[in-house]
């Protein structure tokens, strides 16, 4: 459990670092609409709270450097993004 906390903490100083870093080269993040559409969507009754947590642990720190260097990609889709050209013709 202390791993996992200190993965998600270590992705959040990625975001953060991320987020300072685009800023000083004038790009602003928007976020996205359909992320916060579809979490609300799947998961309708969850609340956000803070609360103290240890961070003196091993498992931790291992957690927040795995973290750090978490990177996630946007999914494949399947059929034809929308707005892409079509790779092939349509069948006749």
């Amino acid at each position: 459990m202390r791993f996992l906390a200190g993965v998600m903490s270590g992705f959040r100083e990625r975001l953060e670092r991320d987020r300072k870093r685009n800023g000083a080269e004038g790009l602003v993040w928007k976020g996205d609409a359909e992320l916060h559409a579809f979490f609300r969507g799947r998961h309708p009754h969850i609340r956000f709270t803070r609360r103290a947590a240890s961070t003196a642990s091993e498992a931790y720190s291992r957690g927040r450097a795995a973290g750090r260097e978490l990177v996630l990609h946007r999914g494949v889709r399947s059929g034809p993004s929308a707005g892409a050209p079509r790779l092939l013709p349509a069948k006749s």
